[in-house]
């Protein structure tokens, strides 16, 4: 099995400091940051009034005018807001015209054995390569694209492919030793520990552990 996730870098500040605001059920909806004109951002496309009519009439209060984008990036059933919002919030302002944003990997490799001390797939493998650009994996715009594939894009005119560095956004993928040529010493390849996603671990084990548990299962 392969499993596949988005590591921020710290170069991506966790404070704050846009002119907009980003939904989320645990801010306080008077939190708005000083503006001319407010911006709601919420990756599912939808208006301030969809969660909650008083996130309008806060916005309307507090500035003369509010502004959001019907662009849906994020599927209703995906659970990764925080960073879609580093999306619009630090990559979109840096790259106005971007198609797609192509990331680099960091490869966990499960043959090397378990070398973490967690249950969670995220905490049992810690070890990976370096941070490669190799079977890429895209984050897409999907109206600035021309044509896509697994591992590429095509944008259309006007627009452009962005390959970010490792310090910005990297894939945490989680597999075995490709069969491939070029991975044939994959098992003597350079390892290096990797504990970033350990400020998630603690919720991501609390949630397992309370699926489980409404299933019957713990």
């Amino acid at each position: 099995m392969e499993e596949e996730y988005l590591s921020e870098s710290s170069d991506i500040s966790d404070e704050d400091t846009s002119d907009g605001y980003s939904f989320d059920p645990m801010n306080d909806v008077e939190d708005l940051w000083a503006s001319d004109t407010a911006e709601f951002f919420d990756s599912l496309g939808q208006p301030p009034e969809e969660y909650q009519r008083r996130f309008r009439n806060v916005l309307i209060a507090n500035r003369p005018q509010y502004c959001y984008s019907p662009c849906e990036i994020q599927t209703s059933v995906s659970e990764t807001c925080g960073l879609y919002y580093a999306y619009y919030n630090d990559l979109m302002p840096r790259y106005p015209t971007a198609a797609g944003f192509t990331l680099n990997h960091s490869y966990f490799i499960e043959d090397w054995g378990v070398s973490g001390d967690g249950f969670l797939q995220i905490s049992r493998f810690v070890k990976r390569l370096d941070p490669r650009l190799l079977n890429y994996k895209n984050i897409v715009i999907p109206s600035r694209i021309a044509d896509i594939h697994t591992h590429n894009l095509k944008e259309k005119l006007g627009y452009t492919r962005v390959y970010l560095k490792s310090h910005d956004m990297v894939v945490h993928h989680y597999r075995t030793c490709p069969t491939v040529a070029y991975w044939k010493d994959c098992l003597n390849f350079p390892k290096y520990k990797d504990l970033k996603m350990n400020h998630i671990r603690p919720e991501m084990e609390a949630r397992v552990l309370r699926v489980l548990k409404e299933l019957g299962l713990h």
